[in-house]
This record gives C-alpha cells, sequence and structure tokens, in this order.
C-alpha cells in the first residue's frame, strides 16, 4: 500500500465528500468522511454497526467509543469516534434507519440481507471520483488511514503516538506509511526563522 496516498491537501476532502453526493452516494460521501476521522482500515471501518457505537458527551461535544476486534490483526481495539465522525454516524442513521451495518449494501444481490458494501466497490468507487476529479494522487480505500495520520502528525501528534495507534514496528514505518517525504522536512527549515 505504499503506493497509496494520504489525501494531504484537506480541501479535497470536503471535493471528494461533494463530488460522491453530486452522484447520489450519500452513503459513500459519509463514508471517506469518517474514514478521514477514525484511521480504520477499511475492513474494520465496513464492518462497523450501530449498535458498535456507545455515543457520551466529553466537554459537551458527542463522541463515540467502539471497541472491536481488528480483522486484520485479530488484536481488541478501543476507538474514539469524534464529533465530525459522530455527525457522519447521525446522517448514515437517518439515511438507513433500518440498517445494521453503517455501510450496509442495498443492492439486489444483498436485498433483505444484512451486509456491508465491499471494499471492491468502494475502490472502484474512488478510482472514479479521482479520475473525475483529475488528482494527481492515488486514492484508494487505504488513503482515509493515511490521510488521518498524515495530518495528526501535522498538527503535532507525537510519531511515538502514531506507531502505536497503527501498530507499526518503528517510527520510520510510520513516517513512511503517512507519507512524510523530503518536502514535508524541507518545510520545517523554512518555518523556522530564528533571529533578529
Amino acid at each position: 500500500m505504499k503506493d497509496v496516498s494520504p489525501i494531504k491537501d484537506l480541501d479535497d476532502v470536503g471535493i471528494i465528500y461533494r463530488r460522491l453526493q453530486k452522484y447520489g452516494k450519500h452513503r459513500e460521501a459519509e463514508l471517506v468522511m469518517l474514514g478521514c476521522n477514525v484511521a480504520l482500515r477499511i475492513s474494520d471501518l465496513l464492518n462497523l454497526r450501530f449498535d458498535d457505537i456507545e455515543e457520551s458527551d466529553v466537554d459537551g461535544q458527542l463522541i463515540g467509543n467502539v471497541e472491536l476486534g481488528e480483522k486484520k490483526t485479530r488484536k481488541s481495539k478501543k476507538l474514539t469516534i469524534n464529533s465530525r465522525g459522530m455527525k457522519s454516524v447521525h446522517r448514515l442513521r437517518e439515511l438507513h434507519p433500518e440498517a445494521v451495518y453503517l455501510f450496509q449494501s442495498s443492492g439486489n444481490r444483498t436485498k433483505g440481507m444484512n451486509k456491508p458494501v465491499s471494499r471492491q466497490y468502494i475502490s472502484k468507487l474512488l478510482i472514479e471520483v479521482r479520475e473525475s476529479l483529475s488528482l494527481s494522487y492515488r486514492l484508494n480505500t487505504h488513503s482515509f488511514r493515511k490521510t488521518f495520520g498524515y495530518h495528526a502528525y501535522k498538527n503535532g501528534t507525537d510519531i511515538h503516538v502514531l506507531q502505536k495507534l497503527f501498530n507499526h514496528s518503528s517510527s520510520r514505518e510510520t513516517l513512511l506509511y503517512i507519507g512524510i517525504g523530503d518536502e514535508d522536512i524541507r518545510d520545517v527549515y523554512l518555518n523556522i526563522n530564528i533571529g533578529l
């Protein structure tokens, strides 16, 4: 997944969201928004159920708490869904009040079955969106997780915290994973101006 990029320009998240809305893909638009706010692998994100989320109020903000078993690692994970993510959860509930999964399939092949949409469907849709918007980077389902990490790091989150969050073996692996490269390192030099 090294060739999959984070969405470095946050305006692009909104552009992708609005493009999916324009296509009538409201559920998928919310997947982009929630995915960028929770740092879950797509397999875990797609398998989230409304009943998995316990809502609570922290300092006047409605958040969600989730305990899940990660599909890939089989490890238990505690997750907090921030207030923006919870807005997506509520919009999804309004769109599909009878759904079990946040991203429940509604196609003819799964009618009457409680199954989430497939990763392959989301991947194909993201490729179409990337091409329609002429984005210069590779956008895929893993981009959401990397986007979370990239912006958390740029906003001052310690790399070791992100390393633990992503379950990486080294901080170097995490830096590569979230797309921190030579340009980002150059920006550190340009943003430090000490002197008279």
